[in-house]
């Protein structure tokens, strides 16, 4: 098993693309997602992995690995979507 360290205090580079208003939106997101959710994610975006990587760091076959990668970005855009909906509707500007 390829194991590779993961970042614990946050992004290793500077992320100049998102405002400070999209990074706290993205950490209420994966707030609400489950730990397992929230790694296949990591593992994907933030470290580059590719779904055989993922897969081969977490001992799990290459199509589960895709459909648990398909399942957490459903998952994240569903907990986004609610977190709109609630600041809209708690009256708060996003």
């Amino acid at each position: 098993m390829n194991l590779r360290v993961l970042p614990v205090d946050g992004p290793a580079a500077p992320d100049d693309l998102l405002s400070l208003a999209d990074r706290d939106q993205l950490e209420r997101g994966f707030r609400r997602l489950p730990p397992d959710q929230r790694a296949i994610l990591v593992l994907h975006h933030f470290l580059g992995y590719s779904p055989k990587e993922i897969a081969e760091t977490l001992g799990i076959p290459r199509g589960t690995a895709r459909s648990r990668l398909f399942n957490a970005h459903r998952v994240m855009r569903a907990a986004l979507e609610a977190d709109a909906r609630l600041t809209v509707v708690g009256g708060r500007s996003a």
